[in-house]
């Protein structure tokens, strides 16, 4: 699902109110939730996860993913809270295509580990133009059927954002 977070970083990128560089309006982050009901009001405008991995723990000691605390906004308001989230690999989201963006991530088997995940995030990164560490904002999540997630398997989301411009 399309969040408000994704309008919040277009605004500030197309009434230049917000960073003037270019890469900080890349999807940057991740996050892994484990919530089963979701947040009450519009999902739209829920721009946090119903109940998200926040230890580096969860995520695994070992993992392969820079794992960080960020002040992520959370509301179109602007206003912040620190979360953990994930840094995505160079490469996992595809340059836009067709009006197609292409989005790769693999939980591999070192990454929350013995967890039954239910949601997955990812995020703008710096819309605000923070200079001293990243304020990302939500901009797609989905909640699904858990998966238990274990050390012997990886797990890959795919995702596919189509925008028709027409």
């Amino acid at each position: 699902m399309i969040k408000k977070g994704l309008g919040y970083g277009l605004t500030n990128l197309f009434s230049n109110n917000g960073s003037k560089d270019i890469e900080d309006y890349r999807i940057k982050y991740f996050q892994l939730g484990t919530g089963t009901i979701p947040i009450a009001g519009d999902p739209e405008d829920v721009l946090i996860l119903s109940d998200n991995l926040d230890t580096v723990d969860e995520y695994g000691i070992d993992t392969n993913y820079l794992i960080e605390e960020l002040n992520q906004i959370d509301s179109s308001s602007g206003s912040f809270s620190a979360q953990l989230l994930g840094h995505l690999k160079d490469g996992v989201v595809a340059a836009p295509k067709d009006g197609f963006t292409k989005i790769r991530l693999v939980l591999d088997k070192k990454i929350a580990n013995d967890l039954d995940i239910t949601e997955v995030a990812f995020f703008m990164k710096n819309p605000d133009g923070s200079l001293y560490k990243d304020k990302p904002v939500m901009i797609l999540a989905e909640m699904f059927t858990a998966f238990p997630k274990a050390s012997d398997l990886d797990f890959i989301f795919n995702w596919i954002v189509y925008s028709d411009d027409q």
